[in-house]
């Protein structure tokens, strides 16, 4: 029996798109595990699930959680995964989220395969934490030096990757998935969306945004063009609500920057910053949006973009590789260099009823197009290739 252990280490509490990859991957992945094939999954402690009807991917037998406890916390995978695996390592290891352990598989010993899920910070190294810069290069060079193949979520990515291996180690790419039954366009409960909407202190029409609040994702364009968005338009009459812009995500680095564009531009009562959303909120405000925004300067795939495609949501995303493979012909994309771009580009997607209605249909037969259980079987096949 062949023996695949997976690092499904998650260690924040806030889960954003590689700990969703991770989670939604593993529950795919049990219910197609090739015949003869045993799964260890390694965790310092049992994940804690963010959503309480999600359920840990321990349904097959043939999967195993392995606790690997290590008081000192810091430094687990470079220990105390690395221990693992120099003691009993499986004939392939994966590491799904996190850097490859100093000690793996490899040669005759077995194989490793690992995700990478952007190489932005090469490209954008300005916008990158010194510490989180270092920690991904250094990521990247062992994915690069040590691993048998690598996985990526778009062709975007594995483009930019390609030129920095010379041919070695192959490059297998796995688009990501949405969880359908979540994303939709089914009819909702006018209640519980306003029920949503005032926990998080929001009031229709608004522009939605999700993602981590960081210098990465470029919001300093979105707000800017917002504003000027606002002086060009019309006012809203009395008893009329603003279209206001709502940004959803924890704060990144340098977040602070965010904060005092709004302030300098005086835009304190249109931008609502409403933190993190819990998992089982989130699709509820995406239905309750006008539009989404997403100025991100570099992607690995565009997880958020796909989730408001799925909800129907018109969407206007950054004209960048990675968001045209997930949205096709069904977003709205403008240069995420320029202001003047985004803000023509708000008054299309917030005005122009043809195209809203255009991506309204299009958007959630777009997203048909990508599962977690094709994800999952694209990773499977990689991993028993890489074994043959």
């Amino acid at each position: 029996m062949l023996t695949l252990g997976i690092d499904a280490f998650i260690s924040r509490k806030e889960w954003s798109g590689v700990e969703w990859y991770t989670y939604h991957l593993l529950r795919a992945m049990t219910k197609m595990t090739p015949p003869d094939w045993r799964v260890f999954l390694y965790s310092m402690d049992l994940p804690q699930l963010p959503v309480t009807d999600y359920q840990l991917p321990i349904t097959n037998p043939v999967w195993q959680w392995r606790r690997l406890a290590w008081p000192p916390k810091r430094g687990w995978r470079e220990m105390r995964l690395s221990w693992e695996m120099l003691r009993r390592p499986p004939d392939v290891f994966f590491a799904s989220g996190g850097p490859i352990p100093f000690w793996h598989p490899h040669g005759k010993k077995g194989k490793t395969v690992t995700t990478i899920h952007d190489v932005a910070f090469l490209s954008h190294s300005e916008r990158y934490q010194p510490m989180d810069f270092l920690r991904q290069k250094l990521a990247l060079s062992r994915a690069i030096h040590q691993a048998d193949l690598i996985f990526t979520p778009s062709e975007a990515t594995r483009n930019e990757l390609w030129p920095l291996l010379h041919g070695e180690p192959p490059v297998s790419v796995t688009p990501l998935g949405v969880d359908h039954e979540r994303y939709h366009t089914k009819p909702i409960s006018e209640d519980r969306l306003q029920n949503i909407l005032q926990q998080y202190r929001l009031s229709q029409p608004y522009l939605f945004y999700v993602g981590r609040l960081d210098a990465k994702k470029n919001l300093e364009t979105l707000i800017e063009a917002y504003v000027r968005w606002t002086q060009r338009a019309p006012r809203a009459g009395a008893g009329e609500e603003p279209l206001r812009l709502a940004l959803a995500g924890p704060a990144g680095w340098k977040s602070e920057i965010l904060q005092n564009l709004i302030r300098e531009r005086r835009a304190e009562n249109l931008v609502r910053w409403i933190g993190f959303v819990a998992e089982e909120d989130l699709p509820l405000l995406y239905r309750g949006a006008h539009a989404f925004v997403f100025p991100s300067l570099a992607e690995g795939f565009g997880l958020p973009v796909l989730q408001a495609l799925s909800c129907g949501l018109p969407t206007l995303a950054s004209d960048i590789p990675a968001l045209h493979e997930v949205a096709g012909e069904a977003a709205l994309f403008a240069d995420p260099n320029s202001v003047e771009a985004w803000t023509e580009s708000l008054e299309c997607i917030i005005n122009d009823q043809t195209l809203r209605q255009k991506f309204a249909v299009s958007g959630p037969l777009r997203s048909q197009s990508f599962s977690w259980d094709r994800t999952a079987k694209l990773t499977w096949e990689g991993i028993m290739n890489v074994i043959e």
